[in-house]
């Protein structure tokens, strides 16, 4: 029976070591390098537990960012010590030597030294949670891809039981729009967000040889289609990072004109809006059902699109 066993990853290396959040030889004590974004440590960490394929992988950081603030007392040696279960832990080596009443800091120090990769304003953004989802993928592997469905049209004018047997299913988590009222930690906070609605449940796609057809279920009943970015719909047409803004060349509902009219518009790389052509657009929800849908119907050829 092969045995079982469990690979830790590091998100960095202690503080006192000599590498961090980078890659070993290219690290900057006490400074952000202009790799600090890019996980390279933590490539390397996960390179590692894949070639290893043990039974569980121990991430060992989330979103602690406090940092322990320590001051030095009179026995330094032994104060340095109670630091030792740090693996790779060089004592004292970082920065100026360490003295009595100095304050020092074992980790959080900054982003370089940083265990935490919950998303953050700023810096290294969500890079490192989709590295983890990367890396957690590649571990426990993915359901195979959604097959192409035969070809369909959808009456734009008809029922939403057209798809009922019709269309890729997409499906999210649900109440992932509830406001946050949140007092931060010390200084920071607090955290208000009261913008969240339209928390989508379910997405269908379908197509002809004319058109493609979007179906989006929401958990309540749909906000006015006058609310300010309401159900965005963004496309990645030619599946290019490179192009539109973050890869995503087209915006749906960036301005719906009417209840049953929205508009499609190309997007620049600044997320600027360029050429816009009309679709048909169709609501069911609006005010009173318990649940709510939108059906917007995109041409795949229009106006020079």
């Amino acid at each position: 029976m092969k045995p079982k066993f469990c690979v830790i990853l590091f998100l960095f290396v202690h503080l006192f070591a000599s590498n961090y959040r980078t890659v070993f030889a290219q690290s900057s004590p006490l400074n952000l390098t202009p790799q600090t974004g890019e996980g390279l440590h933590f490539a390397e960490q996960w390179e590692r537990a894949l070639s290893i394929d043990p039974e569980f992988v121990f991430v060992t950081g989330w979103n602690e960012w406090t940092a322990g603030k320590q001051t030095m007392k009179d026995d330094i040696q032994n104060e340095l010590k109670k630091w030792d279960f740090y693996p790779g832990a060089k004592l004292g080596k970082v920065g100026k030597e360490l003295k009595t009443g100095d304050v020092y800091f074992i980790d959080q120090y900054n982003q370089e030294y940083s265990r935490d990769i919950e998303p953050m304003k700023g810096g290294h953004s969500d890079n490192y949670y989709y590295q983890l989802l990367a890396g957690i993928r590649k571990y426990k592997g993915t359901s195979q891809p959604e097959k192409v469905m035969p070809s369909k049209p959808i009456d734009i004018r008809g029922t939403f039981s057209q798809w009922e047997s019709t269309g890729i299913s997409f499906y999210d988590h649900i109440y992932d729009t509830e406001p946050r009222n949140s007092p931060g930690n010390f200084m920071a906070g607090p955290y208000l967000n009261r913008t969240g609605r339209n928390d989508i449940s379910t997405i269908k796609v379908a197509h002809d040889l004319k058109n493609i057809y979007f179906y989006i279920q929401t958990v309540e009943k749909l906000s006015s289609e006058k609310d300010i970015n309401w159900m965005l719909l963004f496309i990645d047409a030619d599946q290019n990072k490179a192009t539109g803004w973050e890869g995503y060349d087209f915006v749906v509902n960036k301005d719906v004109t009417e209840a049953t009219r929205t508009t499609i518009s190309r997007m620049d790389k600044d997320g600027n809006i360029g050429q816009k052509a009309s679709l048909p657009l169709k609501n069911r929800g609006q005010p009173n059902d318990d649940q709510s849908t939108n059906e917007p119907a995109d041409p795949k050829r229009k106006d020079g699109f």
